[in-house]
């Protein structure tokens, strides 16, 4: 991974740009919150389904599902770069871990629900599966996302480290 750290424009390393040092903030922080607000709206638009059933809204909770996980991938990329850094054993690196499982298994939870609906596009409303998946994937994302929090509201994750 020694080109990763190899200067290129502007005199930063691929590692600092994908990390927001051009930014002056983290990257990571830019991307958590497209999947962290579409994934819960999917749920919202699902449970709105069974209320009013409608294939409009089964496929616009399919969209916000696919939107999400394509948009978790820099997500995931800028995540993996703050964590690996971490000291082995450290508080920080606990938590990460825990961050990790959690974000990965929701992510899971959601690609699941989405593959799942991809075979019944025309619904009125969203079968069990996909939805108790949502439901599932939806608390991992919370406490993940706590869990986020925690790391850099506590214990000062990459506060202040792209300047």
């Amino acid at each position: 991974m020694g080109w990763i750290r190899k200067p290129i424009g502007g005199g930063w390393t691929l590692r600092e740009i994908a990390q927001g040092k051009p930014l002056g903030h983290p990257s990571h922080a830019l991307f958590v919150h497209f999947p962290a607000g579409l994934w819960p709206a999917a749920l919202l638009l699902d449970l709105l389904s069974w209320i009013h059933p409608d294939p409009t809204l089964v496929r616009a909770a399919l969209y916000d599902l696919l939107l999400g996980l394509a948009l978790a991938v820099p997500a995931i990329f800028t995540g993996l770069l703050d964590f690996l850094p971490t000291v082995p054993g450290s508080r920080k690196r606990q938590l990460g871990w825990r961050h990790l499982i959690a974000q990965a298994s929701a992510t899971g939870m959601f690609a699941a629900s989405a593959v799942i609906r991809l075979q019944d596009a025309g619904a009125t409303h969203t079968a069990m599966l996909p939805l108790a998946l949502a439901v599932v994937g939806t608390g991992l994302l919370l406490l993940g996302n706590y869990l986020g929090g925690e790391l850099v509201y506590r214990h000062g994750m990459r506060v202040g480290a792209s300047r």
